[in-house]
């Protein structure tokens, strides 16, 4: 696959969530519920990330179209998740808390990022330079010329498809990548124990609620009010 083609593989994730998102949300105004539709997504991403840990060990055509089919997967389970993890965040919120659930929820949404981030460049940056130093190491090549590898795409793209350096970059690429995908498929226990933790709660439920809740506040506003003037 050429830059362009992992260009528009890279924006699928995009394009995925945008569309997973509007239609789960469809399904959740009439027939969703919230911890349901979470473990659904959480069903889909830790297929997707397990299919790359499979796909990613082979060059084959096939495994070309497992990794795009892995990247569909989890574009689609990311636009579920947040869906269902909204709705959930929200359940039992009264207008006073509402922004404040969702402030949160953000805000867990970023930190999280942030560490995935971490732990991920750390991965990257300990464990590549050692998988291109071990199968570079039989081409004779310099170690100038190897550290050029590891810090220039252009430099490891001026090497052409099927010579034995190309070669050996694309293995040491695809052992880092493997490793990133165990890494996420493990992690994704913690979204798990959360998703198991929510309530299972409707959209009906939520309103019939926030019914309930206003027809009671006027009783007792009239109720303070009889009181007052019974004074």
């Amino acid at each position: 696959m050429g830059i362009g083609g992992a260009g528009y593989l890279a924006n699928t994730n995009y394009v995925g969530t945008g569309v997973a998102a509007v239609v789960a949300g469809i399904c959740m105004r009439y027939l969703g519920r919230a911890r349901t539709t979470t473990l659904a997504a959480l069903t889909i991403y830790t297929l997707g990330t397990g299919m790359m840990i499979q796909f990613t060990s082979s060059g084959s055509s096939s495994a070309l179209g497992g990794i795009i089919a892995s990247q569909v997967l989890v574009s689609l389970s990311a636009g579920i998740h947040a869906v269902g993890a909204n709705i959930g965040a929200l359940d039992g919120a009264s207008q006073s808390t509402l922004s404040m659930r969702l402030a949160l929820v953000y805000l867990s949404s970023m930190i999280g990022s942030s560490i995935a981030l971490a732990i991920s460049g750390a991965i990257w940056t300990n464990t590549l330079p050692g998988r291109l130093a071990s199968n570079l190491a039989d081409l004779g090549l310099t170690s100038e010329e190897e550290t050029s590898i590891y810090g220039s795409l252009i430099v490891q793209l001026s090497y052409d498809i099927g010579t034995p350096v190309r070669d050996a970059i694309i293995r040491s690429y695809r052992g880092v990548f493997r490793i990133l995908m165990i890494v996420a498929t493990a992690t994704s226990v913690v979204s798990w124990v959360g998703a198991l933790m929510m309530r299972d709660i409707t959209a009906s439920d939520r309103d019939a609620k926030e019914e309930e809740s206003e027809l009671e506040q006027p009783h007792q506003i009239r109720g303070d009010t009889v009181n007052v003037s019974e004074k």
